[in-house]
């Protein structure tokens, strides 16, 4: 995991811990979105996700829908990019801990290391269900950089759709967001 380089970085962070910690529950439009891109094991394994990533998963496909809403693979990519989180069993706060012991380039094991390892251990799992290669792409690497041969403009959408924390079409935090 790359660590914080900037206030933005921080400032990121801090949203994404708010926006983990007040999350609401997909609502049944949000729920349609999950049905119409995701596979029926995809389906599973995002239900199984804390309603912190789901909604943070649907924030970044929202955004990716206002973008390039033709690309049903980069719209699956931002839906199940942080798959790999549910199997860290952390909160928020150890989700932060993690984060910032990273940082400082400290040795992490257990949950905490699981947590960091969230972008290959969901990697693999999508690999595993035959997801397209941008969507394992960007589940392993989102945290590092673009891979060799990936189209620039594309991650550079799915770059920014994971960093984003409200709705392209509200212009509101996700916490509080309402229908689709």
């Amino acid at each position: 995991m790359q660590e914080p380089q900037s206030l933005s970085d921080v400032k990121h962070l801090i949203a994404r811990f708010f926006g983990h910690v007040l999350a609401k529950p997909p609502t049944t439009d949000e729920a349609t979105i999950v049905n119409t891109f995701l596979s029926e094991r995809e389906r599973i394994l995002w239900w199984r996700q804390s309603v912190g990533d789901q909604r943070h998963a649907l924030l970044a496909a929202h955004h990716v829908l206002s973008q390039i809403p033709e690309n049903r693979s980069a719209v699956r990519a931002a839906l199940l990019h942080d798959l790999g989180k549910r199997h860290c069993r952390l909160g928020a706060i150890g989700r932060s801990l993690a984060t910032v012991i990273g940082a400082l380039g400290l040795p992490q094991r257990g949950r905490f290391q699981t947590y960091l390892d969230h972008g290959k251990l969901g990697a693999a799992e999508l690999e595993t269900l035959g997801a397209e290669p941008i969507v394992v792409d960007f589940a392993r690497l989102h945290t590092e950089g673009m891979p060799p041969g990936v189209d620039e403009a594309l991650w550079s959408v799915l770059f920014a759709a994971d960093r984003t924390t409200k709705r392209p079409d509200r212009g509101v935090t996700g916490n509080t967001m309402s229908g689709s």
